[in-house]
């Protein structure tokens, strides 16, 4: 709740600082802002049960979301990378969740890697995986 108020806050501070007008599709940026939620639950949920079996892993596990922040188009645009860069960096759902976002936000932008598809495929993935995780975890004791 507090991410979300904190968004709306600052997209509209920022829109009425810019002199900017409301996103050209609503349900589309609601939709990609609960898409990114989903992943972040799903991710969170493999990595706890994870976490249970390889305790180890959270040490391995620091540097994997500063990796997934570079890559995650946060602060680029794919058409500002070379094209023969996109087919790896398309493997990262977060970046087809805010390049969409950016599709949905601002009518002049057309993102040529966004799928909507593919951004489902992983959040239901994750989910499957991370509720596999979570119960096969509350079957281990406690060491």
């Amino acid at each position: 709740c507090t991410l979300t108020t904190a968004f709306i806050f600052f997209a509209l501070f920022t829109m009425f600082v810019e002199g900017d007008s409301l996103p050209s599709n609503m349900f589309g940026v609601v939709f990609m802002f609960m898409c990114s939620w989903l992943i972040g639950l799903g991710f969170g949920l493999c990595l706890m049960g994870t976490h249970r079996f390889f305790p180890l892993v959270e040490r391995v596990l620091i540097v994997v979301p500063r990796i997934g922040l570079w890559t995650s188009g946060v602060f680029f645009v794919i058409t500002q990378l070379p094209q023969h860069m996109w087919p790896y960096m398309t493997w990262n759902p977060m970046l087809h969740v805010n390049e969409l976002m950016r599709n949905y936000w601002f009518s002049t932008y057309t993102s040529p890697v966004g799928d909507p598809a593919f951004v489902l495929e992983c959040i239901l993935g994750l989910l499957f995986l991370g509720a596999l995780l979570e119960r096969q975890a509350r079957v281990i004791p406690i060491r």
